[in-house]
């Protein structure tokens, strides 16, 4: 930030690559590591897309739902856990 005037921001990927190393990982073997757990994840994806949902795919001559469509943000579409209260020391206000 000092340098660029700019945020840089990490990820996922980023993490685990800094954990990695930190653990004494070879750079190569890191990444290993991280494709095996992207395989897992698309494992996962796969199956959920399998066993749940319709997905953003339509057969010819059918409508298809666009993925960024705003409709599909609505409460009712979502069926992960329900909101939790925010504990009192992580508020802000």
């Amino acid at each position: 930030e000092r340098l660029h005037g700019k945020r840089i921001y990490i990820n996922a990927v980023g993490v685990s690559g800094a954990l990695l190393a930190d653990m004494g990982f070879e750079p190569e073997l890191a990444k290993g590591v991280m494709l095996v757990s992207r395989c897992i994840s698309l494992v996962a994806h796969v199956y959920e897309e399998l066993t749940r949902e319709r997905g953003w795919r339509a057969s010819k001559g059918q409508d298809i739902t666009q993925p960024l469509d705003l409709e599909l943000q609505k409460p009712e579409f979502y069926d992960g856990p329900p909101d939790r209260p925010l504990p009192k020391e992580w508020r802000k206000i």
